[in-house]
This record gives structure tokens, sequence and C-alpha cells, in this order.
């Protein structure tokens, strides 16, 4: 096989079993060298072995944490940094194979509405928080299908675990849909929070109050509400965070439809309800 076509997962079990033979062809040397009468040998043979004994000891206890560190190379190699979910990458790895064993499985792309407005107004590091629990909504939804992060704020799921994809898959789609549409978007920093709602350093220290004793009851931002109802910038806050919804595009493969063509005609649907609307679901 051609090296520049190989995939992550070949190389990593070519590293597993070079590891694992190596590691084996020492034990078995080092259990010889052990079985070797050491008392007979000449002085300067028993030293030489005992030598060798210990060198391949050694390497033994080098070698076998490298398959847990190819384990971990392996992951991050396939992982996104920022949302844990897979990366693209290997979501498209992945994809052709997959299918192949599944006739009836159907892609699903999402894409965060107006994330860009949100990311200019709010920053970086609350938007990158943005993204980690729209992340976990959508993993929670998607149960054991496999989750990737696809693009900046857009992710993709492929769904092969359903008997009826046509009725299953759509349905998951919807709940994708309204777990992050019902997701309160924490933020990133309690006091960045208070400090948007004002100056003074009282009211800022009884809203951190507040926040802090919301964790496990009701929302932060209707405690926020209904003790500040008059102070629009903190509102206007509030409801920016509170409402964070995403664009759902999907396609149930067709018989003998490639990777590629399903990934097209799903991405065809998203763009169809980002410009139907946004926050809703469209089936190619």
């Amino acid at each position: 096989m051609d090296e520049k076509h190989r995939t992550v997962e070949e190389v990593r079990a070519d590293l597993d079993n070079l590891v694992l033979s190596i590691t084996q062809s020492s034990k078995r040397a080092y259990r010889t060298l052990k079985r070797i009468d050491f008392i007979s040998l000449k002085p300067d043979i028993k030293t030489a072995l005992e030598i060798a004994a210990t060198q391949l000891s050694d390497a033994i206890a080098k070698l076998e944490p490298l398959q847990s560190q190819t384990t971990a190379l392996y992951m991050k190699a396939i992982t996104d940094g920022l949302t844990r979910l897979f990366n693209r990458g290997y979501f498209e790895e992945v994809i052709k194979p997959k299918i192949e064993r599944t006739p009836n499985a159907a892609v699903m792309l999402t894409d965060i509405d107006h994330f860009g407005r949100y990311n200019n107004t709010y920053g970086h590091q609350q938007a990158d928080h943005a993204l980690r629990t729209v992340a976990d909504a959508v993993r929670s939804e998607a149960k054991t299908n496999i989750v990737a992060r696809y693009g900046g704020e857009e992710f993709s799921i492929l769904l092969t675990e359903y008997p009826n994809q046509h009725q299953d898959a759509p349905e998951t789609a919807e709940r994708v849909r309204a777990a992050v549409e019902n997701a309160i978007i924490e933020p990133f920093s309690i006091d960045a929070v208070a400090s948007e709602a004002t100056n003074d350093r009282n009211l800022r220290r009884c809203i951190c109050g507040f926040l802090k004793a919301s964790k496990g009851s009701q929302s932060y931002a209707e405690l926020l509400r209904c003790y500040f109802p008059n102070n629009r910038k903190l509102q206007r806050y509030l409801q920016c965070l509170q409402y964070i919804t995403i664009s759902v595009g999907m396609a149930v493969r067709k018989s003998k439809e490639s990777a590629e063509h399903l990934i097209y005609r799903a991405d065809k649907a998203l763009y169809e309800a980002k410009h139907k609307g946004r926050n809703c679901v469209k089936i190619s």
C-alpha cells in the first residue's frame, strides 16, 4: 500500500504489532539467558551474558509503556482538542468503510447560527466555551454514533445505529437541534458576566452570589432576569447566551451512494436550513 494513503488506524496497528513483537522476542531471549548455568561458564562469558540479560530486562521495561503511549498519540491524532470530539480527518477516514457495512447510513451536518457575531461580541474564550457546550449537547443525543467537529462551528454525525434510518435519523436530528436550543451556555467567567451588567462593586458581588446559588436549581439567566429586569445590557447578554441554536442538514444514503456524495447532499440540506430561517432540520 502507498505510504501516503495509509490511515491513522493502520499506522497505529503496525506500531502496536511492532512493540508487541519486540517485547515478546525480548522476553523469550531473557528467559533463555536465565536458564543458562552461569556457574559452569568462564568468567568473561558469564559477565557478558549477565550484561546482556540486564540490558534485555531494561529494554522490556522501556518497551511495554510504548503501547499505551501509541494509544495516547493515536487518540490525540483523531480528536479535536477543544471539544474532545473526533476531528474531521478521522470522520472522513472512517465514513467510507462504515457506510459500506451500513447500507442505510445517514450523515448529519450542523452549523451554529450567527456564531461569528457571537464570537465578535463576547470574545474567543466565551465562544470556545459555547462550542464545548454545544458539542456536549450534540454528543448526548447522538449516543454511540460517530460525532466530529467538522469545521470551526460545524459538527458532523455519522448515523449507523438505527434499523430504520428514514424514520429514526430525522428524529435524532430534531433531538440534537432541540438539545442545543435548550442548552444553557454558562458564562466562561462568572465575574465577566457580572462586569457586563454593572461596574458597581456591591451589585457585582450580589450577581455573583445569584449565579453561584443557581447551580443545580433554576438557570442563572432566570434568576438574573427576575432581580434585574431593567438592566438592558445584562438582559441582552443573557438573551444571547440562552438562545444559541443550530441549523441541521441531513442525508440518508441511497443505494450504492458514495461517502463523498452523501456528505455533499447533507451539506446542501444544511445550506437550505440556514437560508430557510435557521434553527431547523432539512433533509435531502
